[in-house]
C-alpha cells in the first residue's frame, strides 16, 4: 500500500496563531503516487482518507479556510505536460489514477467530496 505523507506542521500553525495570523490552506489537492492501488475505487478511498486526515489536522489548528486547486479532475493542473509527474508521463495508463479533486471529470462527486464535507461538518 502506498505511504502517504502529511506536510502540515502544527507547531508552525501554533506560532502563527500566537501572532494573531489566521492560517489558510490554499491549492489543496491529494495525489497518490506509485505504487498505485489496484483499482480506482481503492484510490478514491485513499484520497478521501487523506483529505479527512489532513483537514482534521487543519481544523484542530484553527484553520477555517480551505481552498482546493480546482473542483474537478477535468481541469486539474496536474494534467498539464509541464507539471505531470514523470512517473505518470512514463506510464500513460496510470494517468487514470490521477484523481486529486472532489469531483471527477464528469463533475460527479467522489468520496473526496464527502470527506471534505464531513470534515467541515465535524469542525463546526
Amino acid at each position: 500500500m502506498p505511504v502517504t505523507k502529511l506536510y502540515f506542521r502544527l507547531p508552525t500553525s501554533d506560532f502563527f496563531n500566537n501572532l494573531g495570523v489566521k492560517p489558510i490552506i490554499s491549492e489543496l489537492d491529494i495525489i497518490i503516487d506509485f505504487p498505485l492501488p489496484s483499482t480506482i475505487q481503492k484510490l478514491d478511498q485513499m484520497v478521501a482518507d487523506n483529505y479527512k486526515r489532513y483537514l482534521d489536522l487543519c481544523f484542530a489548528a484553527d484553520v477555517d479556510t480551505v481552498i482546493t486547486w480546482g473542483i474537478t479532475d477535468k481541469y486539474s493542473w496536474i494534467f498539464d505536460p509541464n507539471y505531470l509527474p514523470a512517473t505518470f508521463q512514463a506510464n500513460q495508463s496510470a494517468q487514470q489514477f490521477l484523481r486529486p479533486l472532489p469531483y471527477d471529470r464528469n463533475l460527479q462527486p467522489k468520496l473526496a467530496r464527502n470527506a471534505i464535507a464531513q470534515a467541515f461538518q465535524r469542525a463546526t
